[in-house]
């Protein structure tokens, strides 16, 4: 810990403690993802492939499967159906082609042609992983579809005369992958082609990217394989400096994690002697999942815990949600890659007004810890809730978030992109 970060979190934010200054000392690697295709559909064989399956709600007078369309330059694709009712379809006619992996599968992106042929009147597309919408969600009363995919403006009652690549990035394991078109009219219906998943190859490099021991922390990393197969991975402990962390209680700054089929493990470093501190790295193999637990003990008050996601290592924006009404946010700014960055934070209230902007200039593989609000430019949030994007227009950007509430703390999920 740095004489400037302890003044910083100790007394410049009213006493927050060192908690937070413990947990920005991060350090974060890099590398570049290269996709491997995991699923690749032309349509052309009449059927989709075996981990493809449809679902239905509503009737239909024309249902959804592979037709015979020739409009992506193929001879198949395909299509959502058409549906017997007239207007106000909603979510009472919807069609859905599922793809369902047998383990969890690292996912970097989807993407496929589409069209909406006929006419243009409901129909629209959207996107889910494992049940959850990839982008923003619509529901009623706020609108009747979907808007991931299809023609845009909807209704407007004209066909598409030309296809649309989509691209969707995902990074992160995923078990199904749904594309579902709701507000099916009978009048028009979308259609897709050449749908490609593009997943890790092989391994995915994942990190911790904080990892304390001493000084009142524990550490923990807990690991379980998903997979029918077992599984060895070795794990890298890295300190701040970016030099290796000798972790007495693995005997060193590296060791091997072994799990059998649906097995468990956990690395422990116990809270013993001085603060040390670092991050680390571990190329996960495809089925492995994980997660951190930091805790911190102090004498006269019980134990605080915190749990962190693993971190993925690459990401151009990433989002927080914050609430400075009786909190302190804490953040941690990294910019991962081997190139000099500029961070620019939007700061935006409940109503996504702008609230402040900040720019903040990050060497290669360097960063800054302090408080949201104190960044220049941001002290309108103070007293106020609301969301944060930090985004760099080439490199790579790596967000830690943390909430304070005088001796309490938890972590502030990001979403990454």
């Amino acid at each position: 810990m740095t004489a400037f970060d302890t003044v910083l979190f100790r007394v410049r934010r009213r006493r927050v403690s060192q908690s937070f200054a413990t947990f920005a000392m991060l350090g974060l690697l890099a590398w570049p993802i290269a996709a491997r295709v995991v699923v690749a559909e032309d349509f052309e064989r009449g059927v989709p492939e075996t981990r493809m399956s449809v679902q239905t709600t509503g009737t239909f007078s024309a249902g959804p499967g592979v037709k015979n369309v020739t409009n992506f330059g193929s001879t198949k694709a395909f299509g959502f159906g058409l549906s017997t009712c007239g207007a106000s379809c909603f979510f009472s006619f919807v069609n859905t082609l599922r793809i369902t992996f047998p383990a969890p599968e690292f996912v970097v992106s989807i993407s496929f042609k589409e069209m909406e042929l006929f006419s243009n009147w409901g129909s629209g597309g959207g996107v889910f992983i494992d049940g959850q919408p990839l982008t923003a969600v619509c529901v009623l009363p706020a609108c009747g579809s979907y808007s991931d995919f299809g023609r845009l403006p909807q209704d407007d009652r004209q066909p598409d005369t030309t296809f649309r690549s989509r691209s969707f990035p995902v990074n992160r394991a995923v078990t199904t992958i749904e594309l579902r078109v709701a507000n099916i009219s009978n009048l028009s219906e979308i259609y897709i082609d050449d749908l490609i998943v593009e997943g890790a190859p092989g391994d995915v490099p994942q990190i911790l990217p904080q990892f304390a021991f001493g000084g009142g922390w524990y550490s923990a990393l807990y690991f379980t394989n998903t997979s029918s197969s077992s599984v060895s991975f070795p794990v890298s402990f890295v300190g701040d400096d970016g030099r290796s962390l000798s972790v007495p209680s693995v005997g060193g700054s590296s060791t091997t994690v072994s799990l059998a089929p649906r097995g468990t493990a956990v690395i422990e470093a116990p809270n013993s002697g001085p603060l040390n501190q670092g991050y680390v790295s571990m190329p996960l193999p495809a089925g492995v999942v994980g997660y951190g637990v930091f805790r911190q003990s102090v004498p006269g008050r019980p134990d605080q815990e915190a749990v962190v996601p693993l971190s993925g290592v690459s990401s151009t924006t990433s989002t927080l949600i914050w609430d400075d009404t009786n909190f302190v946010t804490g953040v941690a700014i990294v910019n991962p890659s081997s190139l000099n960055t500029t961070v620019a934070i939007v700061v935006r209230d409940l109503l996504g007004v702008t609230l402040g902007n900040a720019t903040v200039p990050l060497a290669a593989k360097s960063k800054v810890a302090v408080a949201l609000r104190d960044f220049p430019g941001l002290g309108t949030m103070a007293g106020k809730r609301g969301s944060a994007d930090f985004t760099v227009a080439f490199g790579n950007v790596a967000v830690l978030g943390l909430r304070f509430a005088g001796s309490a703390f938890t972590s502030i999920p990001t979403t990454d992109r």
